[in-house]
């Protein structure tokens, strides 16, 4: 009896406490609307529109990208933005990158992103990439391998794509999409506040250490070009660097997530991931200005015609918003801009992709596969399955990034 009171504690306010994160998230939605209905943008946009106020530029695919011939995408991070198409998931449609990469006309997209293999649960935990794999595995003091070194962490990821013939880079557009964070956090939630804060800040400094690389290399290939100065001088480095929702929106979250049955540890993981969100995505908007302001690659660039200046444009594309959008109109009769498809979506909790663990006796399980029930009809489904978007979502937010990104500017 003791037993049955304590899970149904747990399960009382784990309930609560998901609807109340629900409501703020959407409360803190509906003052951004509102603060853009008025006229006031946010105090972040302000910012940005400051910076950028000498010369109002951005990339020049975001402004006018009918005259470019050569558009490259490189995509680098985790599963929501993973474009391998796996046997059994035709119907989940293209990724947000791709249906973005479909809106400016890309010639070319590189995708060194990563997932688990579908077929890894229920057997293994959900894992996904990670930013870095030392630092989590410090974090977690790990010393044996783990579930996630299969996948390439950012810094292998961008090593990849180093290792490739650069030659051309600089005679083309090229766009770096980094999406990570989703499983950083997914992770971090389990340990201490005292330890995960200072794991989340080096998370940070190593996208932006990446992003260093990436800058060298984008310049070094520029010098190396017998390319005239104005042509050269037209050209950006530019990088979209996605703000990451909240994991326990997910349906996964409760049903994939390996939580401990004690009730306050249940509740205690929750409120960390809540929080280790909110400020992953503040120490991502912190860094981005600060990094945009600075060159890090040192002062021989300088030495050269061919470089003059900082070159960098870097957006913080806020996906959270854009999904929120879809929420907060499924439950509001507000015409707002996605209303359409927010009013023709059927679930917002359970995924079009469902995973069945297999059938067991006695705790031994009695298959050695697990049963897979995929939906009719995913535009339906806020979710494709228990960790990421349905192609609904994946398509507003490709959609949005282009007119997001001229917003910044």
């Amino acid at each position: 009896m003791r037993s049955i009171r304590k899970r149904l504690t747990a399960a009382g306010l784990l309930t609560i406490f998901t609807i109340s994160t629900l409501l703020s998230l959407l409360l803190s939605l509906s003052r951004e609307l509102s603060q853009t209905q008025s006229g006031n943008k946010p105090q972040f946009l302000k910012e940005f529109r400051e910076q950028l106020s000498a010369k109002q530029r951005t990339c020049d695919v975001f402004s006018n990208h009918d005259g470019i011939d050569d558009i490259e995408l490189v995509v680098f991070g985790d599963s929501w933005v993973d474009d391998k198409l796996i046997a059994g998931q035709e119907k989940r449609g293209k990724t947000w990158p791709e249906v973005f990469c479909q809106d400016i006309n890309c010639t070319s997209r590189l995708t060194f992103a990563a997932s688990q293999p579908p077929s890894s649960y229920p057997y293994f935990e959900p894992v996904g990439v990670y930013t870095s794999h030392r630092t989590h595995d410090i974090a977690h003091n790990r010393t044996s391998a783990h579930a996630s070194h299969v996948l390439p962490d950012l810094e292998s990821q961008i090593d990849s794509y180093l290792s490739l013939s650069t030659s051309n880079t600089a005679s083309r557009t090229t766009i770096f999409l980094l999406s990570l964070g989703f499983w950083d956090i997914h992770s971090l939630a389990a340990i201490t506040l005292n330890v995960s804060r200072d794991i989340i800040e080096q998370c940070i400094n190593n996208i932006f250490g990446q992003l260093d690389r990436l800058y060298e290399n984008f310049n070094d290939a520029a010098r190396s070009l017998d390319m005239n100065q104005r042509t050269y001088e037209s050209r950006e480095f530019c990088v979209i660097l996605p703000k990451v929702l909240d994991p326990t929106l997910s349906p996964g979250w409760l049903k994939q997530r390996n939580l401990s049955r004690v009730a306050s540890s249940t509740v205690e993981q929750q409120k960390n991931a809540i929080y280790l969100t909110e400020l992953w995505n503040e120490h991502l908007e912190n860094k981005t200005m600060a990094w945009k302001l600075k060159d890090p690659v040192g002062p021989k660039v300088h030495q050269t015609k061919i470089i003059q200046g900082n070159r960098k444009l870097i957006f913080t594309l806020n996906i959270p918003r854009i999904l929120l959008d879809i929420i907060f109109n499924y439950y509001t009769d507000s015409n707002l801009r996605h209303d359409a498809v927010s009013s023709s979506l059927q679930s917002l909790h359970e995924p079009c992709v469902k995973i069945y663990q297999p059938a067991s006796f006695n705790g031994t399980p009695q298959s050695n596969t697990s049963g897979v029930q995929v939906c009719t009809r995913p535009e339906n489904f806020m979710w494709w399955d228990a960790w990421h978007v349905g192609p609904v979502g994946n398509d507003i937010v490709g959609k949005s990034v282009r007119s997001a990104m001229l917003e910044h500017a």
